[in-house]
């Protein structure tokens, strides 16, 4: 099956129509378009562009578009109207020739994860799969019309008391479905993870599943059998919730944010419930809560970074995952300087360093596969 041409992907995006991926060739294509400061848009022009293009979508779509790409709609409408012929005239030239070769050899990270069976067997994850991947001990486990990693129980099951199965991503991965427990759960599972959970959850007084770096839960609440996510230095209990949690072994703090519903979170020997929009963090064995932007905790699962007001050395451990590059800081009090932006997860590295770049005094030097984090202004 031949690519789509660009005006193809165009078209797509205008329909609301496509994948992630492709979305990103828009978005990347907008970024390089816009460099050149001689095809800035007014903006008259971009409010009338983003309707055009906002009239096409779906409301929720459309709402999200305005909200975090409203140059990107913009760009969308104009090439639709000049053509991709007029581009070609404007495209503009690599402003940094050493990122742009570094572009060659960093990619995004991309949609694969590892589900590992009890018996040790290995079943490598991508798009496009479908069907019975596995059987244990009466479970049947499937991809439901490539919408979800399924765990179905037969009517004459075996013992699955000790019958665990975990699902990782490495750095660079996410996984390209989410997985659904047996009792209907469903689990998203970011870059460098893993989760550890029973193939059924039938006779088990309570839900435990075990989780290492991030993950987002839409948990089936069950009040005579509680669900819980274990890390390493917190436990989670759903009461009939939605929540994400961010707990990397590299990272002292962990975090469980809390979505929709409540959720009890347990460090040590303290207890609280989180309201909607609340994050609980502990670090060294403390608990506290903070107030949160939900949409920039969980902008990962719906593909993109997006930060406000965040530490760079966060941001950057961030890119680090995703686009498996190694960080140094020449200046630790970088560290600590502060940064927001938005730029979906698969923007080639040089338009995504450049943004943050443009927002502030630092500035990146590509060397192999390491990104040397400096200060521009000394």
């Amino acid at each position: 099956m031949s690519k789509p041409t660009l005006k193809e992907i165009l078209l797509k995006y205008q329909a609301g129509e496509c994948t992630e991926e492709e979305k990103a060739i828009v978005e990347t294509f907008y970024l390089q378009l816009t460099e050149d400061d001689e095809q800035t848009l007014s903006d008259a022009q971009l409010i009338a562009a983003v309707e055009r293009v906002g009239t096409r979508l779906p409301v929720q779509q459309r709402a999200k578009l305005v909200k975090l790409w409203p140059r990107i709609a913009a760009a969308v409408a104009l090439l639709m109207t000049i053509g991709i012929t007029g581009y070609i005239v404007f495209k503009p030239k690599s402003q940094n020739s050493q990122i742009a070769q570094a572009q060659k050899t960093i990619v995004p990270g991309r949609n694969q994860a590892t589900l590992t069976l009890a018996n040790g067997q290995k079943i490598i994850l991508t798009k496009g799969m479908s069907g019975q991947l596995a059987q244990q001990a009466g479970v049947s486990i499937g991809l439901n019309n490539q919408d979800a990693i399924t765990y179905s129980t037969a009517s004459s099951m075996g013992d699955t008391s000790t019958v665990y199965n975990t699902l990782a991503t490495g750095i660079g991965e996410q996984s390209p479905y989410p997985l659904e427990l047996s009792d209907g759960t469903k689990v998203w599972l970011n870059a460098s993870s893993s989760i550890k959970f029973p193939v059924s959850f039938a006779g088990k007084k309570q839900r435990n599943v075990t989780l290492t770096g991030e993950a987002y839960f839409s948990v089936t609440h069950n009040e005579n059998i509680p669900f819980k996510v274990i890390t390493h230095n917190l436990i989670t209990e759903d009461i009939g919730t939605d929540f994400n949690i961010e707990a990397y072994d590299d990272i002292d703090a962990a975090k469980t944010t809390l979505i929709l519903g409540a959720v009890k979170v347990t460090a040590g020997s303290k207890t609280i419930l989180l309201k909607p929009g609340q994050q609980a963090i502990t670090d060294n064995g403390g608990l506290q809560i903070d107030d949160v932007n939900i949409e920039d905790v969980i902008a990962w699962k719906n593909g993109y970074f997006q930060f406000e007001d965040e530490t760079l050395e966060n941001i950057m451990r961030s890119i680090s995952r995703w686009y498996n590059v190694q960080i140094i800081f020449t200046d630790n009090r970088l560290k600590t300087a502060r940064y927001g932006f938005v730029s979906t997860r698969f923007a080639n590295i040089s338009m995504l360093l450049k943004q943050i770049e443009d927002s502030g005094n630092v500035r990146f030097k590509l060397d192999g596969n390491t990104i040397l984090v400096s200060r521009k202004y000394k």
